[in-house]
């Protein structure tokens, strides 16, 4: 259960950089689409590697780490939403609660 969980959660990942990478494109126009893609999507990478991530560099606790990852799940659903895509965010978002509430079943921890 614990694998399945955390593919699911590498799933996720992936589809944060995916939306980080479209919203720019969707709601601006030309260099400051590629730009803002670009900067969007590296932000999120570091916050997710230093933060979040199981070999993270920064240890901000269990309750930090809960609040900037419902964070990073709510905004991009919350640009998936303004683009039109109110199906998809709300399965991210649900698929994401659901996965975090299996980990901290399975783990033991938050």
């Amino acid at each position: 259960m614990l694998s399945f969980a955390l593919a699911v959660r590498f799933s996720l990942e992936i589809c944060l950089v995916a939306v980080s990478l479209w919203f720019p494109w969707h709601h601006l126009t030309g260099t400051t689409a590629m730009a803002g893609s670009v900067a969007l999507t590296i932000a999120l990478a570091l916050t997710w590697g230093n933060f979040l991530s199981p070999k993270r560099r920064v240890e901000i606790g269990g309750s930090a780490r809960l609040l900037l990852e419902a964070a990073l799940f709510s905004f991009a659903a919350a640009g998936l939403y303004t683009g039109g895509h109110w199906q998809l965010a709300a399965i991210l978002i649900a698929i994401a609660f659901i996965d975090k509430l299996v980990l901290v079943a399975v783990e033991g921890r938050a």
